[in-house]
C-alpha cells in the first residue's frame, strides 16, 4: 500500500473507531457546541493535515534517492507527530470541542498512522538495503 494511501485511511478508520467508541460510552458532552461527528472530524483532520506535510517533507528530503530515505522516514515522523499535536493543542484551545471524543479520536488516529508509517517503512527499508547490498556484493572487473 503506498504510504499516500495509509495515511490517508488511517484517519478516517481512527475517527470512525473514536466516533463509535464516543456514542457506545456516552462520552460526548451535552452541553459541548460540536455534534460528536464533527469533533472527531476535527482529530482526524489534524492528521490529515500532518500526513500531507510530512509526505511532502518525505519527497524533499530523500530526491528519490534509496540512501536518503532512512533519513527522511525519520524527520518526516517526527514532524508530523509535531504538527499533528500542534494542530490538536490549537482545536483544543481554541474551538474546546468534547475532550474525552477529541482525544480518544485523535490518539486512535495517530495509532493507525504510526502503525501504517512504521509497516511501510519497514518494507522500504528492507527493499532498500536489499538493493544497496546487490549492488556492493557483484564482482567488479572479474571476467
Amino acid at each position: 500500500m503506498p504510504l499516500i494511501a495509509g495515511l490517508l485511511a488511517a484517519p478516517f478508520v481512527g475517527g470512525v473507531l473514536g466516533l463509535g467508541l464516543a456514542t457506545a460510552g456516552g462520552w460526548h458532552s451535552v452541553t459541548s457546541s460540536w455534534t460528536p461527528l464533527q469533533t472527531v472530524a476535527a482529530a482526524a483532520g489534524c492528521w490529515i493535515m500532518a500526513a500531507l506535510i510530512g509526505l511532502l517533507l518525505t519527497s524533499i528530503i530523500s530526491k528519490c534517492e534509496a540512501r536518503k530515505i532512512p533519513t527522511a522516514i525519520l524527520v518526516a515522523s517526527a514532524v508530523r507527530a509535531g504538527v499533528a499535536l500542534f494542530d490538536g493543542l490549537f482545536v483544543m484551545f481554541i474551538y474546546k470541542p468534547d475532550p474525552k471524543t477529541f482525544w480518544a479520536a485523535f490518539l486512535l488516529c495517530g495509532l493507525l498512522c504510526l502503525v501504517i508509517e512504521t509497516a511501510w517503512a519497514m518494507l522500504v527499508l528492507r527493499r532498500v538495503n536489499a538493493s544497496l547490498e546487490h549492488r556492493h556484493s557483484a564482482p567488479v572487473g572479474v571476467s
